[in-house]
């Protein structure tokens, strides 16, 4: 008896001492988040600064910081605005952005992997020429360079899923005005696999064409481009 007391008492004693130590090193991620997200918000402006040199279009975001959710690290920013190269005019407007690290993914693979990314509020609005090509409205005619196309797609690989919530989009179709209007994204969810997309949502078109439509597609990421089916 005094045998499997003493086991117990060891174990006991070896429990301790690990919820001590998990104790601890939860303090200092905690301690270390509230530093980051303290870091964030006072370096807001050159997030801005930096994310405007990235897209190369002046970009202003009203707030950002750093919280956990469900022990996972999640960066908030709020009410960012993209202008034009002049800042005559919005290009794109977002309310929330929400982004989560996927720590065990990022282990594995030895690089950042972001997961369950949202986007509330978006609004934007769009344009076909009469040559076809579509674009942002302002954006410049110039198209982007082979580098920027490149980081654009090594970031999409590193994205999990999207989660997309009251988007709006306002459409100018220069070849069939019947399709112009303003097409408002309810909901839609983005997942990425193996560099295939699988896209789910609901989406209201203007009246004129239908009430709401729920859609699916699928799509393949190229090393040069994004193939769809």
């Amino acid at each position: 008896m005094s045998r499997i007391r003493h086991s117990v008492h060891v174990v006991s004693k070896q429990l301790a001492y690990f919820l001590i130590i998990i104790a601890t090193l939860v303090t200092i991620l905690i301690g270390a988040l509230y530093w980051l997200s303290d870091a964030i918000e006072q370096r807001q402006d050159e997030i801005a600064v930096w994310v405007s040199n990235s897209v190369g279009y002046p970009v202003e975001i009203g707030s950002a910081g750093l919280y956990m959710l469900d022990l996972i690290p999640k960066l908030e920013v709020n009410t960012v605005t993209v202008f034009t190269q002049a800042k005559t005019e919005e290009l794109l407007s977002l309310e929330h952005l929400h982004v989560g690290l996927d720590l065990l993914s990022s282990i594995q693979h030895g690089e950042l992997v972001f997961n369950d990314i949202t986007l509330t509020g978006l609004k934007i609005a769009i344009i076909r020429n009469n040559d076809g090509s579509i674009q942002l409205q302002g954006l410049s005619d110039q198209p982007p360079s082979s580098l920027v196309i490149e980081d654009l797609l090594t970031w999409t690989r590193l994205l999990n899923r999207f989660h997309l919530q009251t988007i709006t989009i306002d459409y100018i179709d220069q070849l069939n005005t019947s399709l112009s209007g303003r097409y408002q994204l309810a909901n839609a969810i983005v997942n990425q696999q193996a560099a295939r997309w699988v896209i789910t949502g609901h989406a209201r078109p203007p009246l004129t064409l239908a009430n709401s439509v729920q859609f699916n597609a699928e799509g393949r990421l190229n090393n040069d481009d994004i193939s769809s089916s």
